[in-house]
């Protein structure tokens, strides 16, 4: 009862949006000082921006779009696009004056910073104080991890457009999982090829639910208030790793370097991340010089659930906590607005699919709980609509 009681206070409570953005500022502030003081040695000691100054300043513009070669090759963009989307901002808005990493992170905060803000604006009125904790975490998370002279940035710009595709009216709602899908693949060709299994499994998952999910189907298990069950849910996340299973399977007979890829991406990472205390270590003793597919695609769905519910975390000590508690937020947002499949809007439903997307696309490549949350943390305007905080406009 006390159990109960408890989260009915959390969830009952409400807090004025309009006071998460009055302290915007000092959560930002918060997050840079742990950035630059409990996380500096590795997130700004080892930094790669400090090698990106200079072709950012001095160098040429150039832009490519990516494919299937460099999904095999496993080049995911981090070279010429990168430099050249800093070095549009470096040019036409900073006005040439960042000349520094420090200077750089802080108009990279600033200018992105207030993209963030004007998302943040779209909340809804009144939030209770569990939407309220995730937001605040949320910024701090993004300020601690993705406002600097990183990947992060040019990442985070996709997901402000399909923030700007969810919720503008000016695309019909019927087609907006279109749109978000386009956003997508736009990211794929030109920053993160494998974001390609995003689409992937978004329209796997849009199928599941349209086709299995509807009064007097087979797996039709709403309850009276109309939310799927939890075997439901289950049920969906085992034909998803039927799914990765199926896709492996058929690539290593027809596409083996491919298949490799994404063999080498699941198993062997923790070999390429020794020096990271947050590596995801494989549960099964796999015989890396010839790996049954089946027990790969069981690891990579103990890979789902662990990202999705990083407790292992906890022993690493308390600097962690923080992140688990944000990562069982938006964990917790994805199931809500699953469970409630057949109430929510079609635009959260959408945002929903892209992100389930997003969270077993990643999984197959993102062994790291760090990498992980940096990527994750990006996703932030799409899961604020999923998890309706922010008012949905349809």
């Amino acid at each position: 009862m006390k159990r109960l009681h408890i989260q009915g206070y959390l969830l009952d409570r409400k807090l004025d949006s309009r006071v998460l953005i009055a302290l915007y500022p000092v959560l930002i502030l918060l997050g840079k000082v742990v950035r630059w003081t409990i996380m500096k040695g590795t997130l700004v000691g080892f930094s790669k921006g400090w090698g990106w100054i200079d072709p950012i300043m001095n160098g040429g513009w150039s832009w490519q779009f990516f494919g299937m070669d460099e999904l095999v090759e496993g080049d995911v963009g981090t070279g010429d696009n990168t430099f050249t989307f800093f070095k549009f901002f470096w040019k036409f808005f900073w006005a040439e004056v960042p000349d520094s990493f420090v200077s750089f992170e802080i108009f990279i905060t600033v200018t992105f910073g207030l993209a963030l803000l004007f998302v943040l604006a779209g909340m809804r009125k009144r939030l209770n104080l569990v939407e309220a904790s995730f937001v605040a975490l949320s910024v701090m998370v993004i300020s601690v991890y993705c406002f600097a002279l990183s990947k992060e940035p040019f990442q985070m710009a996709f997901f402000f457009l399909m923030y700007a595709v969810l919720q503008t009216a000016a695309i019909p709602t019927r087609y907006k999982f279109t749109g978000g899908l386009l956003v997508i693949l736009l990211s794929a060709s030109c920053f993160r090829t494998y974001y390609v299994l995003i689409v992937v499994f978004a329209v796997v998952y849009e199928i599941l639910l349209r086709t299995l999910y509807r009064p007097g189907r087979l797996f039709h298990h709403f309850d009276k208030q109309g939310r799927l069950s939890w075997t439901a849910i289950a049920v969906q996340f085992l034909c998803m790793g039927v799914v990765y299973f199926i896709m492996m399977l058929v690539l290593r007979f027809s596409m083996y370097e491919l298949y490799a890829r994404f063999e080498g991406a699941l198993l062997y990472a923790s070999e390429a991340t020794s020096g990271s205390n947050t590596y995801m270590e494989n549960i099964f003793l796999i015989n890396n010089s010839s790996p049954n597919v089946a027990t790969v695609a069981v690891e990579y769905m103990f890979a789902v659930v662990r990202l999705l519910f990083p407790l292992e975390l906890i022993g690493n000590g308390p600097k962690y906590w923080p992140y688990v508690a944000y990562q069982l937020f938006m964990t917790l947002f994805m199931f809500r607005t699953i469970r409630n499949y057949s109430t929510n809007t079609r635009t959260q439903n959408v945002a929903m699919i892209i992100f389930v997307g997003f969270v077993f696309a990643s999984a197959a490549f993102e062994v790291d709980y760090g990498a992980w949350v940096r990527h994750c943390a990006v996703t932030i305007p799409v899961v604020l609509v999923m998890s309706g905080i922010s008012a949905i406009k349809e």
